[in-house]
């Protein structure tokens, strides 16, 4: 199961800042729309339709997720709109990531780097090495080291696999 919805309690304890609230994008060169922007915990919400993702300036950020009770996790998901769809071919969707989990603010457990392909399909799940997955964590942190070359970086969707300690 996703362990880190919304509607289960989980939330955001801290990120980067968003991009510019006031923020104006070019759509076809031609007509400057508002494009609204979402706080963090918009990547709790199963909902990816086009936009509806967190969005914060440069390729660098990160999120860190609180979780109502103590967790064992197995693996996690990062999901992006399709390049069929998209306007900028998906440069925005992260790239390089790092997970690191914690127990009360503790460190316990680094789970590495991992990468989403952009050329792959849209919903992308990355597994934990099986030793990882037997620590108890109350928080994780996810850092976003890089994009496909966009000046802003788009999260449409964080979910977290694993089971209640």
């Amino acid at each position: 199961p996703d362990l880190a919805l919304k509607s289960v309690g989980t939330v955001i304890a801290n990120s980067s800042k968003d991009r510019d609230k006031s923020l104006f994008s070019n759509f076809f060169g031609m007509l400057s729309l508002y494009q609204p922007i979402y706080d963090p915990d918009v990547i709790l919400d199963p909902d990816t339709s086009i936009g509806n993702c967190w969005s914060f300036s440069g390729s660098q950020g990160f999120v860190v997720v609180d979780f109502r009770r103590l967790i064992l996790p197995e693996s996690f998901t990062i999901d992006h709109i399709s390049s069929s769809i998209s306007l900028n071919q998906i440069s925005s969707a992260p790239k390089t990531m790092t997970l690191i989990g914690y127990d009360n603010g503790k460190e316990v457990v680094n789970y590495g780097d991992f990468t989403y392909n952009k050329d792959g399909f849209p919903i992308q799940n990355f597994p934990f090495k099986y030793e990882q997955q037997n620590i108890p964590i109350s928080s994780i942190r996810l850092t976003i080291l890089d994009n496909h070359g966009c000046d802003f970086t788009c999260l449409y969707r964080f979910r977290l696999h694993g089971s209640l300690y």
